[in-house]
């Protein structure tokens, strides 16, 4: 009952881009013509990953169950394409971000069922660990990507760094993740898209459209949180 219970209460903008994701995916899995079983698992895992990435905005907890699914399917894909990080970070997903957030989220619910929101980050030092953190796994991971064959390891490790960070951002419910998942979305929609070019598929990525969906989440999430935050500062001004 929890999973349909999330999906009530969210804003407008992402009923909207839950709509505009699963048109955009149709679009594309007709227009390429490919009715492979592959292909239709794609689209689905494309779907759930923009289901996940809507309950993040509209702090959820059973995004995690979408996450993993999801996850899962574009495991597959991207050792399939070779896009090793992408496969990492998804598999680290599923235990830093989406297992965890299921168990965190659900300790910090308001009256609405949605997760309390924590503080952004705040000064020098907490962006200088931030980006720090960020840097030397994209340093440490690009070696290891390049190592193993990866078809765009400085792009693929990029990616990745990113996404840890905005991971552990995420699981703190702090809303500065939505700055690095915006940046992170940028970073896999053109690793996607490149993924599709070089495998002869053009332009029609269903997993590089999904990161549109991504980041015009990112934007709506980014809003929702801090309408959220200050209702949050508000309430707790008026018990004082």
């Amino acid at each position: 009952m929890m999973v349909i219970n999330d999906f009530k209460g969210w804003s407008k903008s992402s009923y909207g881009l839950l709509a505009l994701g699963i048109i955009m995916q149709a679009v594309i899995l007709v227009t390429a013509g490919d009715y492979s079983p592959m292909t239709l698992i794609t689209t689905l895992g494309a779907v759930l990953g923009v289901t996940c990435v809507l309950m993040i905005s509209n702090r959820k907890a059973s995004n995690g169950i979408f996450g993993i699914i999801s996850a899962v399917i574009i495991i597959v894909n991207a050792i399939i394409n070779k896009v090793y990080a992408d496969a990492l970070l998804q598999f680290a997903y599923i235990f830093v971000l989406d297992i965890p957030v299921l168990v965190a989220w659900t300790k910090h619910e308001d009256d609405t069922g949605s997760a309390e929101v924590s503080k952004p980050l705040q000064g020098f030092l907490q962006w200088a660990y931030a980006i720090g953190g960020m840097v030397l796994i994209w340093v440490v991971s690009y070696f290891i990507l390049k190592q193993f064959g990866d078809t765009q390891p400085v792009m693929d490790a990029l990616g990745f760094s990113i996404g840890m960070i905005a991971s552990i951002l995420c699981v703190r419910r702090i809303k500065t993740q939505f700055i690095f998942w915006f940046v992170q979305g940028v970073v896999s929609m053109i690793l996607w898209i490149r993924a599709s070019i070089i495998a002869g598929n053009g332009l029609l990525s269903p997993l590089g459209f999904m990161y549109v969906i991504y980041m015009l989440n990112d934007l709506v999430g980014w809003i929702t949180w801090t309408r959220a935050e200050h209702k949050e500062n508000a309430a707790a001004q008026a018990v004082d």
